[in-house]
């Protein structure tokens, strides 16, 4: 079956010189069918109706079920819903539609002719496209096109190598940086761990010697402490007891002094020691 509107065939067959049909094996041509008053020519984003028709019955959605309403077109009331191709008023869009390409064929794609039957009692010629040169022109333009990506490729291959290259280049030398800076840092590390034993062989003399010299001049303080101490009960001559008593009451303090320092420089070599035997091990 087949129907002609304007000139233009809605259906699956075409009248061909007189009886003879041509089966078109395409679905007829769609057009915009808004979603909401079921209305050709616009969608629903653009739609100005004031609620969404049903296409069955053409009464507002929102009132009641209508999975079983009564079919009935709210176009033109005929038994069918109302975005139907058969609808009159979607046939007359499509047909001045029609009747639009064909004053305005610069609107069709490239190389598509719009061909509009005559009535079935003459003969129909289908017009001959032009013959398109785009086809040839690919084809004649395959070999260039080829060229061109064997030449693009082998240009981004020679850099990736150049890459590749400069990289390995920078990689050595960031190697030999590595291993020039990992020397030097061995040798200053060496060098200070050198200085360090060396200044704690001083450190440790140093406290020898202290800890040799202190006690003696203790000593050597509470003897002439003694003595003053003697010579003060011995005198009866005030002035000289005073400054006896003064250089007495001198030595005591410097004695206290030294003790307090001699404590401190002890519990130092004990400090200094323990980290020494932390940081390297007990004696074997």
């Amino acid at each position: 079956m087949y129907t002609v509107v304007y000139g233009v065939v809605y259906g699956r067959k075409l009248p061909y010189t007189g009886s003879v049909f041509v089966d078109l094996g395409r679905s007829p041509p769609k057009l915009l069918i808004c979603s909401r008053c079921n209305c050709p020519g616009h969608i629903k984003k653009e739609c100005n109706g004031p609620f969404d028709r049903c296409k069955r019955c053409g009464v507002n959605k929102a009132q009641g079920d209508h999975s079983q309403c009564l079919i009935k077109c709210h176009h033109c009331e005929g038994d069918h819903i109302a975005s139907d191709y058969r609808c009159p008023v979607i046939t007359k869009f499509r047909g001045e539609l029609i009747d639009e390409l064909r004053k305005r064929p610069d609107l069709l794609p490239q190389n598509i002719q719009l061909f509009i039957p005559l009535p079935s009692s003459h003969i129909n010629v289908w017009p001959s496209l032009k013959q398109s040169t785009q086809q040839n022109y690919v084809n004649e333009s395959k070999p260039d096109i080829y060229e061109d990506i064997m030449k693009e490729i082998k240009s981004i291959r020679s850099d990736y190598e150049k890459l590749k290259f400069d990289f390995i280049q920078s990689e050595k030398e960031l190697m030999i940086k590595y291993e020039n800076n990992k020397s030097k840092s061995s040798t200053m590390l060496n060098l200070l761990m050198l200085q360090n034993t060396q200044q704690n062989d001083c450190i440790s003399k140093v406290y020898t010697v202290v800890n040799e010299v202190v006690p003696i001049i203790t000593s050597s303080l509470k003897s002439l402490h003694t003595f003053i101490e003697k010579i003060v009960k011995s005198t009866e001559d005030v002035n000289l007891k005073n400054e006896y008593n003064i250089i007495q009451f001198t030595i005591e303090q410097n004695l206290a002094m030294l003790n307090d320092r001699n404590d401190l420089i002890i519990e130092h070599q004990r400090a200094t020691t323990m980290s020494h035997v932390v940081r390297t091990g007990p004696k074997p």
